[in-house]
Order: C-alpha cells, then sequence, then structure tokens
C-alpha cells in the first residue's frame, strides 16, 4: 500500500514538473528499465517502444475499418439486389417466393421468417405465421430489440428461430421488422463464413431491409387473405 502510494506521488510530481528530466539529465541517462526481451532499457528506449507499439495499433485498427466498410458495402449492395427481387415478386404476387430465392442468391443466406398472425400457418419451408402466445420469453424479447442482433447462436436459439436444421451457419442476424411499434416479424439470417455477422459489422443495410419489408409483408399478407 505504502509503495502504491509512493508511486501515485512519483507521478503527481512528474505531471507537475515536466522539465525535471531536462534540468536532470544525469538521472535520465541512468534510468534502466526491465525489458522482456532485452533485459534491461533505457527509458528513452522504452517510449520509443511504446510509440512504435500505438503506431502499430493505430495502423491495425484504421485497416480494420476499411476491411469492415469493405464488407459492409458489399453487403448493402446484396441486399438492394434482394429487394429489387422481392418488389418485382410483388409486382407479380410472388413476394414469398421471391424472398426466398434471393435471401439464398444474393445473400448467400439460410433463413426463416417468423410472422405475427392471428392464425398459425406455414407459407413455405422457411415462413411460418404464428400467434405471439404461441412464442417462448425468449423469442418474444428478440422482437423487442432496437436494431438487428448480429453474431454466433445458441443452440437453443437456433432450434427456436429456424424451422429447417441450420447446421452449415456460423453467424447469424436476427431483424425485428416492425411499423409504428406494431411488431410485425423476425427475420432470421445464417450465413457459413463465421465473420459475415459478426458483432463488430455495421446494421444499418439490415434496417433498411426490415424498414421495405414493414410495408412488403402486410401488403402481400393481405393479398393472400392471411390474417394479421
Amino acid at each position: 500500500m505504502r509503495d502504491a502510494l509512493k508511486a501515485l506521488e512519483i507521478g503527481k510530481y512528474l505531471s507537475e514538473n515536466p522539465d525535471f528530466f531536462i534540468d536532470h539529465e544525469e538521472i535520465l541517462e541512468a534510468l534502466r528499465i526491465p525489458h522482456q526481451d532485452k533485459g534491461t532499457i533505457s527509458l528513452i528506449e522504452k517510449q520509443l517502444e511504446i510509440s512504435k507499439k500505438r503506431e502499430r495499433e493505430a495502423q491495425e485498427q484504421i485497416l480494420s475499418f476499411f476491411k469492415n466498410a469493405n464488407e459492409n458495402a458489399a453487403i448493402f449492395k446484396k441486399t438492394q439486389s434482394l429487394l429489387r427481387e422481392v418488389i418485382l415478386g410483388d409486382s407479380q404476387g410472388k413476394f414469398f417466393e421471391s424472398l426466398h430465392i434471393g435471401t439464398h442468391s444474393h445473400l448467400g443466406c439460410e433463413y426463416s421468417m417468423i410472422i405475427v398472425g392471428k392464425n398459425g400457418s406455414e407459407i413455405n419451408s422457411s415462413v411460418q405465421i404464428k400467434d405471439l402466445s404461441s412464442l417462448s420469453k425468449d423469442v418474444l424479447k428478440l422482437f423487442k430489440a432496437t436494431a438487428p442482433i448480429l453474431g454466433p447462436l445458441s443452440k437453443r436459439r437456433k432450434q427456436q428461430l429456424f424451422f429447417q436444421k441450420s447446421e452449415r451457419a456460423k453467424s447469424f442476424a436476427i431483424v425485428p421488422i416492425r411499423d409504428n411499434q406494431k411488431d410485425i416479424a423476425l427475420f432470421n439470417l445464417g450465413h457459413e463464413n463465421p465473420e459475415y455477422f459478426s458483432e463488430r459489422k455495421e446494421t444499418f443495410f439490415l434496417e433498411f431491409l426490415a424498414d421495405m419489408l414493414s410495408v412488403l409483408i402486410p401488403k402481400n399478407l393481405k393479398n393472400r387473405n392471411e390474417k394479421l
């Protein structure tokens, strides 16, 4: 405890007296700091080492930023292609078929969609209408998420969210779809690349997709005479 207080006092003194080592160069030259690889090094060598380390970390952060930006831009472009396909499908009365084809071909994803409705029914092998009372508390919480959830999924959640087995998928996106705070659907995506939907990715492209689907899903359910 005493040593810790001394260290704080020394640190405070040096911070308040930045010219100390200028006035006492002999101390600066004599100071030796333990080093894991070199035994001991001077204070100046230690400062250079810290500076180089921070420079490397900054470069890595910049490279990571550009990598993520490029990946996000690529996914956004694929999302645009998917939306174009489902909108065309909407005009031809084949919305859910186009959604199914587009999710696989443009995003390369397995998917499921849980749509909130009064009467439980199956639209296709990946899209089901379910009453809220039939869903677990865990799934109901996901509907209330304020933004898409990205990352890995537990085995239990995969079983709850995907109607077909999802063994190849390693990263997932859970996208709540709502309109004026009304829950419409949960769009669940799975990709075999563990980094495709990693937690560090931006979600703006999925939020854009959710916004479009919040209009298209109710419209096409009415065309099918399904009850929301």
